[in-house]
């Protein structure tokens, strides 16, 4: 008896570990079974998005101008890839990444959205530099397909200039950060034009609890990352690295986001901490002022433009803007920003007439269009940016004949 009962238990020791063994190589199979078919689900994303491109894109186009855009039913490719071309940087906030080459993006070795350029300028061109927030880099749209881009085009082909336009536009810039930029890396370039196409971005973030009129909230954030500080749980940094580089996580955060409606807007308590910080007229107008000086004293002419914004001016809203509207009221900025810019447009005014300096409004630049420009409040489509550059080569034709580009 007693030695069957020994007999037992040394099976029962024997079992354990041949069970453990089996659990083990369970766990492992189900591990790689599931790392396999997120595999081929990744592959099966990436393969439908490349159909969509071939083959859907030219019908889809009414619906979804572009993949940046709100009512845009696919996920927000170019979103993804801005934020790899993108990195922090601790003087302007964010900058492009140089020698950055994606579907969408491609960042040169001087870090300006575009083809590789000379830092020296080359003898007998007319070189431009436009600067200016994400609606001057062109979000949602290829390189050949922003404001500066249409620009050179059309004063290469209708005007016969041999005009060359720098992209200096980078995304959430105010004019602060123009300023510097400025400063410090387009007066180098001797650039014979510079055109400061701005006003949303100064106006927008002025919205912020946090906003402080040397420090915007970018800015806060950017130095926090860079220094340490409200650094994101390790989940929550795993889950951005998927969704920037994977196309089925991506759709999936697309997914989660509308299921909790969040593009729906924010919340009373959310809309309740917003508040317009009206000095920001005044910052605006002091960094109008700054680069006017700057530009005066090294002999080159500067514009001012205040760019369209979704709802300001008269434009006859698309059934696709009216959405659009509808969704950027939700977030509760939207009123505040457009009761305040028609007075940022009078400062911009302003101030080029008390300097001498060509400024525009371009906020009713799109009066007369039909058709849908708008891919969100402030960001163009391909026709928008088009349209865009065609009304800034009528209006530069002055300027553009002081320094021989005229037909």
């Amino acid at each position: 008896m007693t030695e069957n009962t020994a007999d037992t238990s040394e099976t029962l020791d024997l079992r354990k570990p041949l069970l453990e063994i089996r659990l083990s190589r369970g766990l492992v199979f189900s591990v790689m079974a599931l790392v396999l078919i997120l595999l081929a689900l990744e592959g099966l994303a990436r393969g439908l998005i490349f159909l969509k491109r071939r083959l859907i894109d030219p019908q889809i186009i009414t619906q979804c101008d572009n993949p940046y855009s709100d009512l845009c039913p696919y996920a927000r490719e170019w979103d993804n890839e801005m934020g790899r071309a993108q990195r922090y940087d601790v003087l302007f906030g964010t900058s492009w990444t140089p020698g950055f080459r994606g579907e969408w993006i491609t960042i040169n070795s001087l870090g300006f959205r575009g083809e590789e350029i000379a830092p020296q300028k080359p003898a007998g061109t007319v070189r431009l530099i436009m600067v200016g927030g994400s609606a001057v880099a062109g979000a949602g749209v290829h390189d050949d397909e922003s404001i500066p881009a249409y620009l050179e085009a059309l004063l290469q082909e209708e005007m016969g200039c041999p005009a060359e336009v720098i992209n200096a536009g980078t995304p959430g810039y105010t004019s602060t950060q123009e300023l510097v930029l400025f400063q410090f890396r387009l007066l180098p370039l001797d650039p014979d034009i510079v055109i400061v196409f701005d006003g949303r971005n100064d106006v927008y973030f002025a919205t912020s609890p946090r906003w402080d009129p040397l420090y915007s909230p970018p800015l806060q954030h950017a130095n926090a990352i860079l220094h340490g500080e409200n650094r994101a749980p390790l989940p929550e940094r795993v889950w951005n690295w998927l969704t920037a580089h994977s196309v089925l996580a991506s759709t999936l955060n697309q997914i989660v986001i509308r299921l909790r409606g969040i593009e729906a807007g924010m919340t009373p308590a959310q809309r309740a901490q917003l508040t317009m910080h009206r000095e920001v007229l005044d910052v605006y107008a002091r960094n109008l002022r700054l680069i006017g000086v700057l530009g005066q004293a090294h002999d080159v002419p500067v514009v001012f433009v205040v760019q369209p914004v979704l709802g300001a001016g008269d434009k006859p809203l698309s059934d696709e803007e009216e959405q659009i509207l509808d969704i950027r009221r939700g977030h509760g900025y939207m009123d505040l920003m457009l009761e305040t810019y028609p007075d940022l447009a009078q400062t911009a005014l302003a101030v080029g007439d008390e300097m001498g300096i060509p400024a525009f409004d371009y906020s009713r630049v799109f009066d007369n269009v039909r058709e849908t420009v708008y891919s969100d409040d402030v960001h163009l489509t391909a026709r928008g940016n088009e349209i865009v550059a065609q009304r800034l080569m009528e209006d530069l034709r002055p300027l553009l004949a002081e320094v021989g580009c005229s037909p």
